[in-house]
């Protein structure tokens, strides 16, 4: 390949916020997936820590009762952690994991327009005011998961444009680029926000 052809097939190729939205959109389900897998660990996104617990569970009518100075409130809030544990142990005892009935967790899109996981079930406001915005958001182990085959999407396709590669080098470059990228800017990003946050 000569280098004017090289320098064609650079300028055929989409604008890089163009082809990491294309990316993200087509790994719409993905994201998803991986947003309900720490929900049902009990963990949400947050910029604050490492791992952010979704919180404990306080269910409206065992708080009434012990602010009425009662014992059959905690007696209540005992019993649904543990009927709760039994159905998900994956959290621990009295971690939230925002599933019962499972309405709010089958209701899960990928918003194409803000490129954020939301539930179009009819709880999920006063789930966010509860529990807060970050519940749809990823953990940094989730980013670092997603990230490591973004990267390898990403590069795959501008390696693509810029030569005329077989399948099984397009994958040897997937795997050994888009793993090491990744690693290194994630821990960039981790250094920079224990700066801010320190």
């Amino acid at each position: 390949m000569t280098i004017p052809q090289l320098y064609h097939n650079f300028k055929q190729m989409p604008p890089p916020d163009e082809l990491t939205k294309k990316i993200i959109i087509s790994d719409g389900a993905k994201i998803t997936e991986l947003v309900k897998t720490q929900m049902m660990h009990g963990k949400r996104g947050d910029v604050r820590k490492d791992v952010a617990k979704l919180g404990f569970y306080k269910p409206k009518n065992a708080t009434k009762k012990r602010e009425k100075g009662g014992t059959k409130g905690s007696s209540e809030h005992s019993v649904y952690a543990e009927m709760k544990h039994e159905m998900n142990p994956l959290p621990g005892i009295g971690i939230v994991d925002l599933k019962l009935t499972g309405a709010f967790h089958d209701a899960f899109y990928f918003d194409k327009e803000k490129l954020e996981v939301y539930s179009a079930d009819s709880k999920t406001d006063d789930l966010m005011k509860r529990y807060g915005r970050y519940i749809f958001k990823l953990t940094p182990d989730s980013i670092k998961e997603y990230g490591q085959d973004f990267y390898g999407k990403f590069f795959q396709i501008v390696w693509q444009h810029l030569y005329s590669i077989t399948n099984k080098r397009i994958k040897f470059f997937h795997l050994c680029i888009g793993k090491i990228l990744t690693v290194k800017i994630f821990n960039i990003i981790s250094n920079i926000r224990s700066d801010k946050l320190g």
